[in-house]
């Protein structure tokens, strides 16, 4: 009897979950979430693929003679700064720019289709759209595990109109190959500490390795990564450190790789090539302090974006200025709970932390990165301040109210979507030529 009543309930068990499969819903499927998110990317960035060049693109594609050679142009790439081969004198003198991957891609690209300019633009929109892919299963994946907010939250980072110069702007895929390699790269590194297996440890040490080779700043996670190790394990710090060795190792063959072949450069003052130039030190540090107050607002509210911010569109300021002193006063006290978050082992943390030692490597402090700020500079940073805010807003939420702050954040993204989508739109077109 009790054989005969087992055998009946273990049948009964199995057509619940026939039953329960067979009625799924057409939105359960985690394909048509992956589908979501792709085609949303290509609505909001598709119409920048009618665009053509400007700005950077002659000097790492259509004045590139080492693109321009196609496929045979690909050892020059990878043995010379990614400036070297423009034509123009004073852009090949630009060195310490050694990011081959992108270019590889534009060789690909320009030997079967030449000077056909919606090719590569197509590419960008593309990698754009698998970039948020990846995105959203690292998010849905490690950080928020309810699908919805996780869905939420990856909306709102393909939608922000901050990443229009990343995808119109063709030479910006060495960002978006950058971004999606390394967030590749933790989350091969994360199932690893999972689970143990070796397989995904070599993936996340190949993922970071195209990472660096996309751009060079990939190489800012190396530091990172014994934080997130911290993060998402039960290891110690020091613990942590030592199995980052391979993560390390990588960043020194990489800088040793990009020494070996990185040109003196002939042209190393001026204005034009170091936006602090004319700055004394302490307005240096207070522009950098207000810069990174404008950084955080561009995130936050981007109503106007510049295509470049040249000499004196900031001006210099002293720690006189009110602004600065806010900017300073809030960037300390999010590093302060950000730092309190990680002690704690609270994810959110880490992802904060990120989002400020991004902005910090491209603020001109510690290396001359160029322009004043950029837009650019935002895209892998505001990634993780995205989602730091937002899975640090929802677990506070749920341990003072125990409500659930999907429906929060859902009105706040409908509100937010038709100003993206008409900014995103009308900003695409501004990239035209």
């Amino acid at each position: 009897i009790q054989m005969a009543r087992k055998i009946k309930a273990d049948k009964l068990d199995g057509n619940t979950t026939s039953l329960k499969k067979a009625g799924k819903k057409f939105w359960d499927h985690s394909w048509i979430h992956l589908a979501f998110v792709f085609l949303l990317a290509m609505l909001f960035f598709g119409n920048s693929i009618r665009n053509e060049i400007a700005l950077d693109d002659v000097m790492v594609l259509s004045e590139n003679t080492f693109v321009k050679k196609g496929i045979s142009g690909i050892p020059d790439i990878f043995s010379h700064d990614s400036f070297y081969g423009a034509t123009h004198h004073a852009a090949s003198q630009l060195s310490w720019r050694y990011r081959p991957l992108s270019l590889v891609v534009f060789a690909f690209v320009y030997q079967f289709f030449g000077n056909d300019w919606m090719y590569f633009h197509l590419i960008n929109v593309l990698c754009y759209a698998l970039a948020c892919i990846v995105a959203f299963r690292f998010i849905k994946k490690w950080v928020i595990t309810d699908f919805k907010l996780a869905l939420v939250t990856t909306v709102f980072f393909v939608i922000h109109p901050v990443h229009c110069e990343v995808v119109a702007n063709i030479k910006s895929l060495d960002e978006i190959l950058a971004f999606l390699f390394t967030v590749s790269s933790l989350d091969f590194l994360l199932c690893h500490l999972k689970n143990g297996s070796n397989r995904n440890l070599w993936l996340s040490m190949f993922s970071f390795t195209l990472a660096l080779f996309a751009k060079e700043s990939s190489a800012l996670f190396a530091g990172l990564i014994p934080l997130l190790i911290y993060c998402f394990s039960n290891k110690t710090m020091a613990q942590a450190v030592v199995n980052s060795w391979p993560f390390f190792l990588l960043t020194l063959l990489f800088v040793l790789i990009r020494i070996s072949i990185s040109a003196v450069p002939e042209i190393t003052e001026g204005i034009t090539f170091d936006p602090y130039y004319f700055a004394s030190g302490q307005e240096k540090i207070a522009t950098i302090a207000l810069v990174f107050g404008k950084y955080f607002l561009l995130m936050v509210y981007p109503a106007t974006l510049i295509f470049d911010y040249g000499y004196n569109h900031i001006p210099y300021v002293r720690f006189s200025d009110a602004t600065v002193l806010l900017s300073v006063v809030f960037h300390l006290l999010l590093t302060y709970i950000s730092i309190r978050m990680c002690i704690k082992r609270q994810i959110a943390g880490f992802l904060l932390l990120t989002y400020l030692a991004g902005v910090l490597l491209m603020s001109n402090l510690f290396l001359n990165v160029g322009p004043i700020m950029a837009e650019r500079f935002l895209f892998t940073p505001g990634f993780f301040l995205i989602v730091g805010l937002i899975a640090g807003t929802a677990s506070l939420m749920q341990r003072i109210t125990s409500r659930n702050p999907n429906q929060l954040f859902g009105v706040l993204l409908l509100v937010c979507i038709p100003f993206a989508y008409s900014k995103v739109l009308a900003r695409n077109a501004d990239w035209k030529n």
